[in-house]
């Protein structure tokens, strides 16, 4: 990650080389930690000029980026932010229009956690055995949330190895008072028996498919074997736009799940298959320009 040193403030810098090295939380909290980098960068950057300010915007902005590639989010961030910096008229205006778009991204953020977790009472059923891989935050927010509605439920979560998020995950369901078991890898198969539904999160939806958590594709296709449906479970913020290369991930880490082979995406407007999904990405000339600038 390459930052324009002289235009970035040090503590921006500092955050940036945090959230790139963040391993550990899901893509929607990675979001809101950058939205909170581009505040600090509206208040501390001593940039004078609209146009000073706006090439370091833009830099922090492909910094954010180049740390998690395979983190649409971060596009979708940098899509709300631009506009409304590119239409101010001083510097003061700059600033506030930085910082009004980005606590707005993390109120939209928030709003579709919300949002998701209505649409998936109706998939989530008492009784359910629910099997799920990786850490999703926008998954343990709809988890907390359906359980507060009474509903009563068990989650069955892979280890999710090498990272090991599984774990993590199965630790935070607990502390909510969710019965939550963890499972070895290698025993996929044997628990998806035991599954009535499948739920995964996501850090990118595209027209290729989805990008998230090494095994994921082999999980679908296994669910799929086995009649289980696999639902895609995240905010059209994950929705990779059209036009763009797809972003370059860690194969060790991610892989890709074709949308034919999954039961469907639940983000807030409800369950979308493939033909929607692709109806409802998004298109940005802006990041285009944006993105072949670094």
């Amino acid at each position: 990650m390459t930052l324009d040193v002289s235009a970035v403030p040090p503590q921006v810098s500092q955050l940036l080389e945090a959230i790139g090295q963040d391993r550990e939380r899901g893509a929607a909290e990675i979001a809101r930690s950058a939205a909170e980098a581009l505040v600090l960068f509206a208040q501390l950057s001593p940039a004078g000029e609209p146009s000073q300010l706006d090439v370091g915007l833009r830099s922090v902005l492909r910094g954010l980026i180049a740390s998690q590639p395979a983190m649409t989010s971060l596009l979708h961030l940098a899509a709300d932010v631009l506009p409304r910096a590119k239409a101010a008229k001083s510097a003061e205006e700059f600033r506030a229009a930085v910082q009004d778009a980005s606590k707005e991204f993390i109120q939209r953020i928030d709003r579709e956690a919300l949002l998701i977790a209505y649409h998936l009472l109706a998939v989530v059923q008492g009784g359910n055995v629910v099997l799920t891989i990786s850490r999703s935050s926008t998954l343990l927010d709809s988890f907390r949330w359906i359980h507060t509605q009474g509903r009563v439920f068990r989650v069955l979560c892979a280890e999710s190895l090498p990272g090991g998020e599984g774990v993590r995950l199965v630790d935070e369901l607990r502390k909510y008072e969710i019965d939550a078991e963890l499972f070895r890898d290698d025993d996929l198969d044997w628990q998806l028996r035991r599954a009535d539904v499948v739920l995964v999160g996501a850090d990118t939806v595209s027209e290729s498919g989805v990008i998230n958590k090494k095994g994921t594709s082999r999980l679908a296709l296994s669910a799929r074997s086995f009649r289980i449906p696999l639902y895609v479970v995240t905010g059209s913020t994950k929705f990779f736009p059209v036009g763009l290369p797809l972003p370059t991930y860690s194969e060790e880490l991610f892989d890709v799940t074709p949308l034919e082979d999954i039961s469907g995406v639940i983000c807030e407007v409800g369950c979308l298959g493939p033909a929607r999904i692709r109806e409802r990405l998004p298109r940005s000339e802006m990041l285009q320009e944006l993105l072949h600038q670094a």
